[in-house]
């Protein structure tokens, strides 16, 4: 809710207000140079035209009745000026930019930049749960803000010490598969004892020793020259 002169207004009135009298157009401004395109929901899913906005002054430049990427392009070719361009994920939007104004730079909305950012870190740290809790477990209150730069180096140990537990009881039931092998038992009835899959069992039989297992390199990110 807006608050004008001591009256509360909601942004739908705010919005029906000029739609209901028939200001479908503003005034435009002269030679605008960094133009951002949004589409302009009347009715989600439904209806949707394509608002065009001065980014440097700040204020709407006209209203496109529908959102095609033709209008777009016409609407652009006729203002030869814009150098810049922001925009959403759309592709109706990038092909009426790339048509009509092939000779300008596209951005990102900042709204966009904003939300990839957030997912990218989500992503990253959703791969670190594990370490992450043991770290926050093994702090107590009153010493967890002077702990957190060592967070990193603490999370990295526990990562190492879960792996290494994970190779004994990989090792143990290795053991166990060799033990009821040298007694001769089959190889259906040991996969069916140890919960292991046949084709394992067979394999760790033929392997002549335990079969380490490999480490995979990590893989390559464009984060990479920025994680220091």
């Amino acid at each position: 809710m807006t608050q004008r002169l001591g009256i509360l207004i909601s942004g739908e009135t705010m919005l029906r207000l000029p739609k209901r009298n028939g200001q479908k157009h503003v005034t435009t401004t002269s030679n605008p140079t960094i133009v951002g395109v949004h589409d302009w929901a009347f009715k989600r899913a439904h209806r949707y035209d394509t608002l065009l906005v001065d980014l440097e002054q700040q204020r709407p430049l006209d209203r496109l009745p529908d959102r095609d990427a033709t209008s777009v392009a016409n609407w652009l070719t006729g203002n030869r000026a814009i150098r810049i361009v922001s925009r959403d994920r759309a592709g109706i939007d990038t092909e009426g930019i790339t048509r009509g104004a092939p000779q300008t730079i596209q951005v990102a909305d900042r709204w966009y930049l904003l939300k990839h950012l957030g997912d990218a870190i989500e992503r990253a740290l959703s791969r670190c749960q594990r370490p992450i809790r043991e770290v926050a477990r093994s702090l107590n209150h009153e010493h967890a803000c002077a702990a957190l730069p060592a967070i990193e180096s603490n999370a990295s140990g526990v990562a190492t010490t879960s792996r290494a537990k994970e190779q004994q009881a990989r090792l143990a039931r290795y053991r166990t598969v060799m033990r009821h092998h040298q007694s001769a038992m089959a190889i259906r009835a040991i996969a069916r004892l140890t919960a292991l899959d046949r084709r394992t069992v067979r394999h760790w039989i033929n392997a002549g020793g335990f079969p380490e297992r490999a480490q995979r390199p990590p893989a390559a990110s464009k984060l990479d020259p920025y994680r220091a």
